[in-house]
Protein backbone atom coordinates (compact mmCIF):
# COMPACT_ATOMS: atom_id res chain seq x y z
CA UNK A 1 0.00 0.00 0.00
CA UNK A 2 3.13 1.89 0.73
CA UNK A 3 3.51 2.77 -3.28
CA UNK A 4 -0.49 4.33 -3.60
CA UNK A 5 0.25 6.69 -0.05
CA UNK A 6 1.34 9.50 -2.80
CA UNK A 7 -1.82 9.44 -4.70
CA UNK A 8 -4.10 9.13 -1.83
CA UNK A 9 -2.71 12.36 -0.61
CA UNK A 10 -3.45 13.93 -4.22
CA UNK A 11 -7.44 12.95 -4.08
CA UNK A 12 -9.15 16.18 -2.80
CA UNK A 13 -11.84 14.03 -0.02
CA UNK A 14 -11.18 12.24 3.21
CA UNK A 15 -9.63 8.98 2.65
CA UNK A 16 -9.24 6.52 5.77
CA UNK A 17 -8.06 3.14 4.33
CA UNK A 18 -8.90 -0.36 5.03
CA UNK A 19 -8.14 -3.80 4.47
CA UNK A 20 -6.79 -5.23 0.96
CA UNK A 21 -9.75 -7.21 -0.73
CA UNK A 22 -7.73 -7.95 -3.78
CA UNK A 23 -3.93 -7.45 -4.44
CA UNK A 24 -3.34 -8.80 -8.19
CA UNK A 25 -0.96 -7.94 -11.19
CA UNK A 26 -3.30 -5.31 -12.79
CA UNK A 27 -4.95 -3.62 -9.69
CA UNK A 28 -5.00 -3.60 -5.88
CA UNK A 29 -8.23 -3.42 -4.27
CA UNK A 30 -9.21 -2.21 -0.60
CA UNK A 31 -11.94 -1.22 1.77
CA UNK A 32 -11.83 2.84 2.32
CA UNK A 33 -13.80 5.50 3.86
CA UNK A 34 -14.67 7.90 1.70
CA UNK A 35 -15.89 10.99 3.38
CA UNK A 36 -17.50 8.55 6.11
CA UNK A 37 -19.10 7.05 3.35
CA UNK A 38 -17.84 2.74 3.13
CA UNK A 39 -16.14 2.48 -0.30
CA UNK A 40 -14.29 0.53 -1.80
CA UNK A 41 -10.83 2.12 -3.79
CA UNK A 42 -8.93 0.68 -7.04
CA UNK A 43 -5.37 1.06 -8.28
CA UNK A 44 -4.29 0.65 -10.80
CA UNK A 45 -0.66 -1.39 -11.54
CA UNK A 46 1.56 -0.56 -14.83
CA UNK A 47 0.26 -3.55 -16.32
CA UNK A 48 -3.20 -2.19 -16.80
CA UNK A 49 -1.80 0.06 -19.07
CA UNK A 50 -0.22 -2.61 -20.68
CA UNK A 51 -2.81 -4.48 -21.42
CA UNK A 52 -4.77 -1.66 -22.73
CA UNK A 53 -6.95 -1.10 -20.51
CA UNK A 54 -9.43 2.20 -21.48
CA UNK A 55 -10.45 3.50 -17.80
CA UNK A 56 -12.60 6.29 -19.40
CA UNK A 57 -14.51 3.83 -20.91
CA UNK A 58 -15.38 2.05 -18.40
CA UNK A 59 -16.19 5.50 -16.07
CA UNK A 60 -18.57 6.79 -18.41
CA UNK A 61 -20.15 3.46 -18.86
CA UNK A 62 -20.83 2.82 -15.23
CA UNK A 63 -22.60 6.18 -14.74
CA UNK A 64 -24.51 5.50 -17.91
CA UNK A 65 -26.26 2.24 -16.32
CA UNK A 66 -27.06 3.35 -12.78
CA UNK A 67 -30.52 3.19 -13.83
CA UNK A 68 -30.05 0.03 -14.20
CA UNK A 69 -29.01 -1.45 -10.26
CA UNK A 70 -26.52 -3.80 -11.41
CA UNK A 71 -23.06 -2.17 -11.16
CA UNK A 72 -21.36 -0.07 -8.47
CA UNK A 73 -22.17 3.96 -8.17
CA UNK A 74 -18.50 5.54 -8.87
CA UNK A 75 -17.84 7.78 -5.97
CA UNK A 76 -14.41 9.25 -7.65
CA UNK A 77 -12.53 8.71 -10.28
CA UNK A 78 -9.06 10.12 -11.52
CA UNK A 79 -7.57 8.39 -14.64
CA UNK A 80 -4.33 9.84 -14.49
CA UNK A 81 -3.45 8.70 -11.27
CA UNK A 82 -5.02 5.10 -11.66
CA UNK A 83 -7.52 5.79 -9.05
CA UNK A 84 -11.43 4.76 -8.68
CA UNK A 85 -13.39 4.94 -5.56
CA UNK A 86 -17.42 3.15 -5.46
CA UNK A 87 -19.91 2.88 -3.30
CA UNK A 88 -19.36 -0.37 -0.70
CA UNK A 89 -21.95 -2.97 -1.92
CA UNK A 90 -22.92 -5.88 0.98
CA UNK A 91 -23.53 -9.23 -0.66
CA UNK A 92 -22.33 -12.98 -1.01
CA UNK A 93 -20.34 -13.99 -4.00
CA UNK A 94 -22.19 -16.12 -6.67
CA UNK A 95 -22.63 -19.99 -6.11
CA UNK A 96 -24.41 -22.50 -8.14
CA UNK A 97 -24.79 -26.41 -6.76
CA UNK A 98 -27.09 -29.08 -7.58
CA UNK A 99 -29.50 -27.45 -5.20
CA UNK A 100 -29.54 -24.30 -6.35
CA UNK A 101 -33.25 -23.07 -7.09
CA UNK A 102 -34.08 -22.79 -10.84
CA UNK A 103 -35.50 -19.15 -9.96
CA UNK A 104 -31.90 -17.74 -9.34
CA UNK A 105 -30.83 -19.21 -12.69
CA UNK A 106 -33.80 -17.69 -13.76
CA UNK A 107 -32.56 -14.04 -12.50
CA UNK A 108 -29.09 -14.22 -13.40
CA UNK A 109 -29.78 -15.18 -17.49
CA UNK A 110 -32.38 -12.36 -17.68
CA UNK A 111 -30.33 -9.97 -15.83
CA UNK A 112 -27.45 -10.71 -18.54
CA UNK A 113 -30.03 -10.10 -21.36
CA UNK A 114 -30.62 -6.75 -19.99
CA UNK A 115 -27.19 -6.38 -19.88
CA UNK A 116 -26.81 -7.34 -23.47
CA UNK A 117 -29.53 -5.14 -24.53
CA UNK A 118 -28.47 -1.73 -22.97
CA UNK A 119 -27.16 0.81 -25.79
CA UNK A 120 -24.22 2.26 -24.26
CA UNK A 121 -24.20 6.02 -25.06
CA UNK A 122 -20.57 6.41 -25.03
CA UNK A 123 -17.54 5.12 -27.04
CA UNK A 124 -16.58 1.62 -26.38
CA UNK A 125 -13.82 -0.76 -27.35
CA UNK A 126 -14.43 -3.44 -29.11
CA UNK A 127 -13.33 -6.80 -27.61
CA UNK A 128 -11.37 -7.59 -30.88
CA UNK A 129 -8.61 -5.17 -29.95
CA UNK A 130 -8.38 -6.76 -26.82
CA UNK A 131 -7.56 -9.97 -28.87
CA UNK A 132 -4.89 -8.03 -30.97
CA UNK A 133 -3.19 -6.73 -27.74
CA UNK A 134 -2.72 -10.04 -26.35
CA UNK A 135 -1.46 -11.15 -29.38
CA UNK A 136 1.46 -8.50 -29.86
CA UNK A 137 2.60 -9.44 -26.04
CA UNK A 138 2.55 -13.08 -26.69
CA UNK A 139 5.54 -13.02 -28.94
CA UNK A 140 7.90 -15.39 -28.60
CA UNK A 141 8.24 -19.22 -29.31
CA UNK A 142 6.97 -20.23 -25.79
CA UNK A 143 3.64 -22.32 -25.72
CA UNK A 144 3.04 -21.26 -29.51
CA UNK A 145 1.49 -24.29 -30.88
CA UNK A 146 -1.62 -23.38 -28.20
CA UNK A 147 -1.20 -19.87 -28.05
CA UNK A 148 -1.92 -19.85 -32.16
CA UNK A 149 -4.56 -22.34 -31.63
CA UNK A 150 -6.11 -20.06 -29.18
CA UNK A 151 -6.34 -17.19 -31.33
CA UNK A 152 -7.00 -19.21 -34.50
CA UNK A 153 -10.39 -20.80 -32.45
CA UNK A 154 -11.34 -16.65 -32.34
CA UNK A 155 -10.95 -16.12 -35.72
CA UNK A 156 -13.06 -18.75 -36.59
CA UNK A 157 -15.72 -18.48 -34.20
CA UNK A 158 -15.82 -13.86 -34.47
CA UNK A 159 -16.43 -13.88 -37.70
CA UNK A 160 -20.29 -14.69 -37.74
CA UNK A 161 -23.01 -12.25 -38.22
CA UNK A 162 -24.41 -11.90 -34.75
CA UNK A 163 -24.72 -8.60 -34.06
CA UNK A 164 -22.20 -7.73 -30.89
CA UNK A 165 -23.29 -6.65 -27.72
CA UNK A 166 -22.60 -4.99 -24.76
CA UNK A 167 -20.24 -7.25 -22.77
CA UNK A 168 -18.76 -7.72 -19.10
CA UNK A 169 -16.36 -10.36 -20.43
CA UNK A 170 -15.00 -11.15 -17.03
CA UNK A 171 -17.85 -13.40 -15.47
CA UNK A 172 -16.43 -14.67 -12.92
CA UNK A 173 -17.61 -15.67 -9.40
CA UNK A 174 -15.29 -12.83 -7.39
CA UNK A 175 -17.32 -10.36 -9.65
CA UNK A 176 -20.44 -11.43 -9.50
CA UNK A 177 -22.63 -10.65 -6.18
CA UNK A 178 -26.28 -11.56 -5.07
CA UNK A 179 -27.49 -8.83 -3.28
CA UNK A 180 -31.38 -9.42 -3.31
CA UNK A 181 -31.15 -9.56 -7.14
CA UNK A 182 -27.30 -10.07 -9.25
CA UNK A 183 -25.16 -7.51 -8.72
CA UNK A 184 -22.16 -7.37 -11.16
CA UNK A 185 -18.61 -5.71 -10.23
CA UNK A 186 -15.22 -4.92 -11.97
CA UNK A 187 -16.47 -3.97 -15.30
CA UNK A 188 -12.59 -3.06 -16.53
CA UNK A 189 -12.94 -4.94 -19.46
CA UNK A 190 -16.23 -4.23 -20.59
CA UNK A 191 -16.57 -3.78 -24.70
CA UNK A 192 -18.98 -4.76 -27.31
CA UNK A 193 -18.45 -8.46 -28.17
CA UNK A 194 -20.50 -11.48 -29.21
CA UNK A 195 -23.28 -12.51 -26.60
CA UNK A 196 -22.28 -15.86 -26.38
CA UNK A 197 -18.51 -15.18 -24.43
CA UNK A 198 -20.69 -13.67 -21.66
CA UNK A 199 -22.80 -16.75 -21.66
CA UNK A 200 -19.68 -18.97 -21.93
CA UNK A 201 -17.89 -17.51 -18.97
CA UNK A 202 -20.98 -17.94 -16.65
CA UNK A 203 -20.90 -21.87 -17.65
CA UNK A 204 -17.40 -22.24 -17.30
CA UNK A 205 -16.47 -20.08 -14.52
CA UNK A 206 -19.85 -21.56 -12.65
CA UNK A 207 -18.84 -24.98 -13.73
CA UNK A 208 -22.43 -25.21 -14.95
CA UNK A 209 -23.88 -28.79 -15.54
CA UNK A 210 -26.37 -29.59 -18.44
CA UNK A 211 -29.84 -28.75 -16.26
CA UNK A 212 -28.48 -25.62 -14.81
CA UNK A 213 -27.41 -24.70 -18.85
CA UNK A 214 -30.50 -25.23 -20.41
CA UNK A 215 -32.44 -22.97 -17.00
CA UNK A 216 -30.02 -20.01 -17.92
CA UNK A 217 -30.84 -20.35 -21.30
CA UNK A 218 -34.53 -20.26 -21.53
CA UNK A 219 -34.19 -17.61 -19.49
CA UNK A 220 -31.79 -15.36 -20.96
CA UNK A 221 -33.26 -16.02 -24.74
CA UNK A 222 -36.69 -13.50 -24.17
CA UNK A 223 -36.37 -12.94 -27.95
CA UNK A 224 -36.68 -16.90 -28.51
CA UNK A 225 -34.19 -16.79 -31.15
CA UNK A 226 -32.42 -20.20 -30.19
CA UNK A 227 -28.92 -20.54 -29.28
CA UNK A 228 -26.68 -22.31 -31.04
CA UNK A 229 -25.49 -24.44 -28.20
CA UNK A 230 -22.40 -26.11 -31.13
CA UNK A 231 -21.26 -22.74 -31.30
CA UNK A 232 -21.85 -21.51 -27.54
CA UNK A 233 -19.78 -24.10 -26.55
CA UNK A 234 -16.92 -23.00 -29.16
CA UNK A 235 -16.78 -19.70 -26.55
CA UNK A 236 -16.41 -22.00 -23.62
CA UNK A 237 -13.25 -23.48 -24.93
CA UNK A 238 -11.77 -20.15 -26.02
CA UNK A 239 -12.49 -18.91 -22.38
CA UNK A 240 -10.26 -21.56 -21.63
CA UNK A 241 -7.66 -20.16 -24.02
CA UNK A 242 -8.19 -16.41 -23.11
CA UNK A 243 -7.36 -17.48 -19.58
CA UNK A 244 -4.35 -19.29 -20.51
CA UNK A 245 -2.83 -16.29 -22.63
CA UNK A 246 -3.79 -13.70 -19.45
CA UNK A 247 -1.56 -16.29 -17.17
CA UNK A 248 1.25 -16.06 -20.09
CA UNK A 249 1.24 -12.16 -20.08
CA UNK A 250 1.21 -12.35 -16.34
CA UNK A 251 3.75 -14.32 -16.36
CA UNK A 252 6.05 -12.51 -19.14
CA UNK A 253 5.36 -9.15 -17.65
CA UNK A 254 4.22 -9.34 -13.33
CA UNK A 255 4.66 -11.58 -10.72
CA UNK A 256 2.31 -14.46 -11.05
CA UNK A 257 1.36 -16.07 -7.90
CA UNK A 258 1.80 -19.91 -7.10
CA UNK A 259 -2.11 -20.35 -7.62
CA UNK A 260 -1.96 -18.96 -11.16
CA UNK A 261 0.98 -20.93 -12.07
CA UNK A 262 -0.75 -23.93 -11.06
CA UNK A 263 -3.67 -22.97 -13.41
CA UNK A 264 -1.58 -22.44 -16.14
CA UNK A 265 0.18 -25.88 -15.85
CA UNK A 266 -3.27 -27.40 -15.83
CA UNK A 267 -4.46 -25.33 -18.96
CA UNK A 268 -1.45 -26.28 -20.61
CA UNK A 269 -1.76 -29.54 -20.34
CA UNK A 270 -5.37 -29.51 -20.99
CA UNK A 271 -4.83 -27.41 -24.01
CA UNK A 272 -1.94 -29.49 -25.72
CA UNK A 273 -4.20 -32.51 -25.12
CA UNK A 274 -6.87 -30.53 -27.41
CA UNK A 275 -4.73 -29.62 -29.68
CA UNK A 276 -2.45 -32.75 -30.19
Amino acid sequence: MTEFTQKIKKVPHEILMGDTIKNGPVTEVSLCSFEDTKAVIRFDKPLAKLIGLDRIAEYQLLCSIQEFGISPEVLYFDPDQGIQIWRYVSGNHLKITTQTKTSRLQEIGKILKTIHQIKPTTPLPLFGSFIERYQDLLGGKENRKIIEAGFSLYEEISTDETPLVLSHNDLNPDNLLWVNSLFVLDWEYVSFNHPYFDLACLIEYLQLDHKNINELLIAYNTDLDPVDIQQLFLWREFNNFLTFFWLMIIKKYSIISDKERSLLVKLEQRLSRKKS
